[in-house]
Order: C-alpha cells, then structure tokens, then sequence
C-alpha cells in the first residue's frame, strides 16, 4: 500500500498509456508509420514509467541479486531519456515532411542514446553517472550525473529548433501542439533535476503523448492529408451549419487548369508539390477565420465571410502564386465559379451550381489568359 500511494501519479499514468495504446490500436486501423513511432513511444514510455518506481524499491534491499537489479534498472531509466526523444523526434519530423527517408537516414535521432550506452558501459568500471554500494545496496549519484541532463537539455532544445524550422509545412496549431509535445516533459525535467522526489518527468511525457494523440491523430478526419486544409466532409459540415444559421457567405469553387499535364510531365511528386503549394496560397488570402478546402484531386473550395468580392480573391490568389520561386506555381491557372446567395438551398445544390459555373469558365475562356478574371464573374 505504501508504494501505490508513493507511486501513484505513475501508475494513474501508466493506465492511461495502456488505454491510449488500446485506443491507438482499435481505432487507427491504417498501417502507418507515424501509428507505428506513436506505438512504439507509449511503449517505451509505459516501460520508463515501470522502471522508475523500481529503482527505488530496489534501493537498499538486501535480497539475493538486488544488487544487480539496482544497478540493472537505474542504467535502464538513464537510456529510456534519450531513446524516448529521439522517438518524438522521429515523430514530429515524419509528421510534417512524411518522408521515412528522413528517420532513417538520422537513424531515428538514436545518437544521444548510443553516446550514453558508451556512457553506461564505463559507468559500470568508473561511476560517471551514478554508484551502487555493494554492502548498503545504497544508490548514489555519480559526478558527472549532469552529463546526463545537458544530453537531453541539447536534443530538446534541438527539437524545438526543427520544430520552428517545419511549422510552415503544417497547421499553426499543430505546430503549437508539438512545441508543447516537447516543452512539458524539458519543464518536468529540470524541475525533477533540482528535487529527485518530484517524479514528473516521465508522467509529464505521458501528457505529450496524450496532447498529440487527442488533436494530431484523432484529428486528421478533418483536414485533408497531403494539403493539410480541411477536407470535403469538413467543408460540408461548416456550410451547412451556416446556412442552418442562415448566415451570408460566398462561395469560390476552383478547378486546375491542365493539372493532369503537369503530372504527365513533371511526375506526381511535382503535381502534389503545386496542389500543396495552392493550398497554402489560398489559405494566405482567405481571412483568418475563413474555410478553405480541398474536395479532391485539384478541386478547392473556399467560404468567404467577409465583404471582399470574389474577383479581388482571384486576383489576390494569383499575386500570390507570382510571388513563389517555383515556375510551376507561377504559371499555374484555374478556372472557377461561384456562388454568392446562398438563401433556401442546400450543399448539393450549391456544389452543382458552382461546378456548372466553373465548367461553362473553363469552356468560354479556355485559350485566355486565366490571370486575367472574367468580367462576367459574380461578385
């Protein structure tokens, strides 16, 4: 009884990462390899949770081979540290750039681990991180035990670094999400490395866990997976609950022009760089508030709030695809239509009265210049 309530905070968290992995099982059916480094995190990490409380039970017990159980779990608790981070990590860089290339080739951000399996071995002949008494079975912390956390401290801070690196390559909340993926557990880390009897370090890891799996995992029904804005179900969702409101928008609805040329002659890897790289050119125009939407393929909606018309919006989009550095985006056209009274009608009807609209654009201008907008088109 004593050690259920001295380690209760672990095994509260524990339980959760048991229900977490449960969850993670049944409901994200899809092999990936973001499921798999997630798995593999709460695995890890339910193990640090275990050994933690372990290394002080074995503290000072005299039992045949206590010995080697103590200094067997105090140099398994050290390695869990860098091994955890180099998974988050791993984590964080395949979600934003989804390139298994990238883990690989920095071997899943195992090198830390690997130095302090070096560590560990000449621990065992000169106590650099900590001692065990042979007589006492007493743990003592070693030297040069702050190597320890300086290790963690860097690839932390490091994480942060990649993290500001890639937050233009997705969601400004999902990059807040991963600065607080990483933050919580560097926080409870020098907080447990000034009082040892505060045990938040690994429980903290267990919340980052949690954080990314309730609004990273759990919540890609929503956006779209390669352009990363909302997708055809979200779109639907948002419009009918405005016109339930009976709230005043507009509707753009745009098609690529000649974008299965592009993959023809580029390769799909260009075509999905230009559909990535005009989601993020509409989402720059569209006010903060506003939705935009992949439907799929290279069909994108936008719901406009405010009063700008939708002929300023076009016009706005291509200025912004001349900026780019990339030939592809800055030659890129579309065609478009739009709907602007949105009274008594449902989502249907105004997905087949835009479609119409674009349709009958892309027919009566198809040898024009599409930067320049139609002068027919509704505002």
């Amino acid at each position: 009884m004593e050690y259920i309530i001295q380690f209760q905070i672990n095994i509260f968290a524990l339980s959760i990462l048991v229900l977490l992995y449960i969850v993670v099982n049944v409901r994200i059916t899809v092999e990936t390899f973001s499921r798999k480094l997630l798995l593999i995190l709460i695995l890890v990490s339910g193990a640090a949770i275990i050994t933690e409380p372990l290394t002080w039970i074995f503290d000072s017990q005299q039992f045949f081979g206590a010995y080697f159980l103590e200094y067997l779990t105090n140099m398994m608790l050290i390695m869990f540290g860098p091994i955890i981070a180099g998974l988050m990590l791993s984590y964080v860089r395949y979600y934003t750039e989804k390139d298994i290339s990238v883990v690989y080739k920095h071997w899943y951000y195992m090198h830390p681990a690997i130095l302090t399996a070096v560590m560990l071995v000449i621990n065992i002949f000169y106590p650099i991180y900590f001692s065990i008494d042979k007589t006492s079975n007493m743990y003592t912390v070693g030297d040069y035990y702050f190597v320890h956390f300086i290790i963690l401290i860097i690839m932390y801070i490091y994480m942060v670094i990649i993290g500001l690196n890639q937050r233009d390559k997705v969601d400004r909340k999902i990059s807040t999400l991963f600065m607080i993926f990483f933050v919580i557990p560097f926080i409870a880390m020098i907080v447990q490395w000034f009082n040892v009897d505060i045990l938040l370090s690994w429980n903290s890891i267990v919340l980052g866990i949690l954080v990314v799996y309730i609004f990273v995992e759990s919540s890609n029904g929503e956006t779209d997976f390669l352009t990363r804005i909302y997708n055809r179900s979200s779109y639907e969702k948002y419009v009918n609950q405005l016109l339930e409101q009976r709230k005043d928008f507009k509707i753009l609805f745009m098609d690529l022009d000649k974008f299965k040329q592009i993959n023809d002659t580029f390769g799909h890897l260009a075509g999905d760089i230009v559909l990535k790289e005009f989601a993020i050119a509409i989402r720059h125009v569209a006010e903060k508030n506003e939705m935009v939407a992949r439907l799929g393929g290279d069909e994108f909606m936008m719901v406009i709030e405010s009063g700008k018309g939708i002929k300023q919006i076009v016009k706005d989009i291509y200025e912004v695809l001349k900026s780019t550095k990339n030939p592809l985006l800055e030659n890129v056209t579309f065609s478009y239509g739009a709907y602007t009274h949105p009274v008594d009608i449902t989502v249907d009807e105004i997905y087949a009265s835009v479609d119409k609209e674009m349709y009958a654009f892309k027919n009566k201008n198809h040898f024009l210049n599409r930067r320049e907008t139609d002068p027919n088109c509704k505002e």
